[in-house]
């Protein structure tokens, strides 16, 4: 089963919505500076409905808090405060520093060339989320993904809408897809039309 994850989501109702049009994960903001930065409380009251919803449908929904560069200590402080299934580690982390997470966190590693994923391989647990624009990716060739994606369990994001998702996942075959900008009128502004064409273009690739 195709996965879907939809980030930037700043309110227990758009988590909700995303829920009843499929989305099996959700990401929330914890970075510093990002215009889609939450609480923990707040992420709290969205984890809990979000959830609720989920139960409700006889579903499942992964929580995610996506961090950049915070100490590990702090980072499973918040995981708990804010009642998150796992975390993304989104800014300059070591390997020693997703180990020390395991089993609850997985890398995010920006690609944009070939070097760029082999780096990307290093990092340790069976998840791993590969950040690049369709661009960079079609620059340095599909096929170097779609390698990756046979060894782990691979969520593929950057610029990711409905217009090109499909042949992202026709190409790459990743275990789930994570989309934000894609979805959003603004950022935190959740487009509900472009979370539900995102989910069945994914879903039907």
């Amino acid at each position: 089963m195709m996965h879907v994850k939809v980030s930037g989501l700043r309110s227990a109702e758009q988590g909700v919505r995303c829920v009843e049009l499929g989305a099996t994960a959700i990401g929330l903001n914890f970075c510093e500076g990002s215009s889609r930065r939450i609480s923990a409380e707040a992420a709290r009251r969205i984890a809990r409905a979000v959830r609720d919803s989920a139960r409700a449908r006889s579903t499942h929904v992964d929580v995610v808090g996506i961090v950049a560069n915070m100490p590990i200590v702090e980072m499973r402080a918040l995981a708990g405060e804010a009642e998150l299934d796992c975390l993304e580690l989104a800014g300059d982390e070591t390997c020693d520093i997703v180990a020390a997470l395991l089993p609850r966190a997985y890398k995010a590693a920006r690609v944009a060339t070939e070097g760029d994923v082999m780096a990307a391989r290093t990092f340790p647990g069976d998840y791993l989320l590969v950040r690049a624009t369709v661009e960079s990716v079609t620059a340095f060739g599909w096929p170097v993904v779609r390698d990756l994606a046979r060894t782990r369990k691979l969520t593929l994001a950057g610029g990711l809408h409905a217009g090109n998702v499909r042949a992202a996942v026709a190409a790459v075959r990743p275990f789930c897809v994570d989309a934000a900008s894609g979805v959003e009128q603004a950022p935190g502004r959740i487009d509900f039309a472009k979370v539900e064409a995102f989910i069945a273009e994914a879903k039907n690739a």
